[in-house]
Formats: C-alpha cells, structure tokens, sequence
C-alpha cells in the first residue's frame, strides 16, 4: 500500500496490484483470452464512501491497458501520446 487518506466519509487507498495470468479471462464480448503465465504490476486507486461503519459506495481506477499488454494479451504501442 503507498498510501490512505481520509476525508470525512471518504477513505481513499493507493495500492500496487502484482499477479500473474494463470486462469482463464473473458473479454466483454464473450471471447477468452489465452493464459499467458506472464507478470503483470499497476497502480490503483480505491475510493470508498462510508456510512455507520459500513463501506456504501466503491470506485476502483487502474490502467488495465497496461495490464493486457504486460502479461501479453495486447501489443505495446510505441506512439507517444
């Protein structure tokens, strides 16, 4: 974990996600992604609303672009934006 803020009832977590693809993915149109057995590593950022103790809404932002093309189910782009 890098960090966590908090805000009133906002709690904002700043966490590194690490895995490795080894089951199997489904795309949103149904097709399935091949297992690759490559790493993959991002940061992310969860913000969560809290009330009476109890988390009552959740966001969760990561580059999931970058997650395809690390365990090689995307190619890289070598255009700079």
């Amino acid at each position: 974990m890098h960090s966590a803020y908090v805000d009133g009832n906002t709690f904002t977590l700043e966490p590194t996600w690490e895995g490795t693809h080894t089951g199997r993915t489904r795309t949103p149109d149904g097709q399935e992604l091949a297992t690759t057995g490559r790493r993959g590593t991002v940061k992310a950022c969860e913000v969560m609303e809290i009330r009476d103790g109890m988390i009552t809404a959740t966001r969760h932002y990561f580059d999931l672009m970058t997650i395809l093309q690390q365990v090689g189910a995307m190619e890289q782009s070598d255009a700079v934006a």
